[in-house]
C-alpha cells in the first residue's frame, strides 16, 4: 500500500508530466487529432464519450478528451479524491512479457468493470521518460511501469467507436 507521501508524489509527478506534455505543440496537435472526433469516425474519442471538463479543484490529472469542446461538469459528479492507484510493472522484457502484461491489464479492466468500478489511465506518468523513471524509483521497482491506473467510483460514459475486426487482421 502506498504511503500518503508516495501518493502525493505520484500526484505531483502526474501534474508535472501533464503540464510538460501540454506545453509541447506537437503533443497538443496529436491530442486534438484523436479527441473530440465526429460521431461517424471509426477511431479516436468522440466528444460525446469524453466525459466532463477537468475542474480546477480536481486532485488528480484529468485529461480533456473533448477536443476543446469540454462539457460542464454535472454538480456532484466530481472525480474521486482517493482512488486506488495501480502500476503495471512487468518483471521481464520482450514480446512475450508485453503480451502477458497486456493480459494482466485486460483482467484488471474487466474485473473492475464487473465490480462496477471505473478505471482511467494516468498515461502521462509512463509517456514522459524521466517521470517514468522517477516513478520506478519511487515504487522501488527494477523495471519501469508500462501503465498506471486510477481505479474508483465513476459515472457512465458513452462507449468509444471500435474498428471493424477486418481492419485489424492481416489476411
Amino acid at each position: 500500500a502506498a504511503r500518503p507521501a508516495q501518493r502525493a508524489e505520484v500526484g505531483r509527478l502526474s501534474v508535472a508530466a501533464h503540464r510538460r506534455q501540454l506545453a509541447d505543440p506537437a503533443f497538443r496537435d496529436e491530442l486534438l487529432h484523436w479527441t473530440g472526433a465526429e460521431a461517424d469516425r471509426p477511431d479516436g474519442v468522440p466528444a460525446r464519450a469524453a466525459g466532463p471538463a477537468p475542474a480546477p479543484h480536481d486532485r488528480w490529472v484529468v485529461r480533456d478528451f473533448t477536443g476543446g469542446t469540454a462539457r460542464t461538469r454535472v454538480p456532484g459528479r466530481d472525480a474521486e479524491d482517493e482512488p486506488l492507484l495501480a502500476a503495471l510493472i512487468p518483471h521481464v522484457t520482450g514480446p512475450a512479457a508485453e503480451v502477458r502484461a497486456g493480459e494482466a491489464m485486460q483482467r484488471v479492466l474487466l474485473t473492475a468493470t464487473v465490480d462496477g468500478l471505473a478505471v482511467s489511465f494516468l498515461s502521462q506518468l509512463v509517456e514522459v521518460p524521466d517521470v517514468r523513471e522517477e516513478l520506478r524509483t519511487l515504487v522501488g521497482a527494477a523495471r519501469p511501469p508500462v501503465a498506471v491506473l486510477r481505479i474508483g467510483r465513476g459515472w457512465p460514459t458513452t462507449r468509444t467507436p471500435r474498428r471493424p475486426l477486418a481492419d485489424l487482421i492481416r489476411p
